[in-house]
């Protein structure tokens, strides 16, 4: 049986606080799994010390790939990016703030055999949301019943970055959104070929810290998905 090579794609964006115990707790994860394995952070831009961060950790990690954009264009491009780039047979995105945690990486490995897509949704019963304000929480619900209404997608989460994906899949999947929109553009294709999708219960946590500088322009956010509805639908 030919030996399975997973690609961690992580998109990053003024992580200096976070990206080493990011990578550090991948590779503690992936160290325990009988398989090759890469990670492609792609860096969107950051104005702060995450691509210095970066490539001193490139020095001592060899299968740590570090992709930057000159100017900051949206977690879209980022996974665009990351996709090219990623030569495994197996590719997962996880948020580089560890909003999800990359120990619940084994458990979308062990539906990915089975299934084309496995999703980690913090809306599936047995999930928890921990320190997210209910601000976000009331807006991503409301999002995600409008989403679910306007494109036809019978899913607990359009937008979760906690994916794995066959690589044969999401390589095949062209998408044009730059922004938040594009998990959203990416499920929603994926779901309309039919390909199979799982989704599995995982925990939400978000740190004082991004509480802290956590802003949601949502006026933008608001066209950017009446724009992708009307381009889903269009025939």
């Amino acid at each position: 049986m030919k030996k399975n090579i997973i690609s961690i794609i992580v998109p990053a964006y003024n992580e200096e606080e976070n990206i080493a115990r990011c990578i550090s707790k991948i590779s503690s994860i992936m160290n325990t799994l009988n398989s090759s394995w890469e990670i492609i952070v792609v860096d969107d831009g950051s104005k702060d010390k995450t691509i210095p961060i970066l490539n001193k950790l490139k020095n001592s990690q060899d299968n740590l790939t570090v992709i930057a954009h000159d100017t900051n264009m949206g977690p879209g491009a980022a996974f665009r990016n990351g996709f090219k780039a990623a030569k495994g047979n197996i590719i997962i995105t996880i948020d580089s703030d560890l909003s999800y945690s990359p120990e619940k990486i084994p458990l979308l490995l062990k539906y990915l055999g089975k299934y084309d897509i496995v999703i980690g949704s913090w809306n599936k019963n047995g999930a928890r949301l921990l320190n997210v304000p209910l601000d976000r929480v009331i807006i991503s619900k409301v999002a995600h019943f409008l989403d679910m209404l306007m494109l036809g997608v019978n899913l607990s989460s359009l937008s979760s970055f906690f994916v794995a994906y066959k690589s044969s899949v999401i390589k095949n999947i062209p998408f044009k959104s730059n922004g938040f929109d594009a998990q959203c553009e990416i499920i929603t294709r994926i779901y309309r070929k039919r390909y199979k999708i799982k989704e599995v219960p995982v925990n939400l946590a978000w740190s004082t810290d991004r509480r802290n500088k956590s802003k949601l322009k949502l006026l933008k956010e608001i066209k950017n998905r009446i724009a992708l509805w009307a381009r889903l639908n269009i025939k």
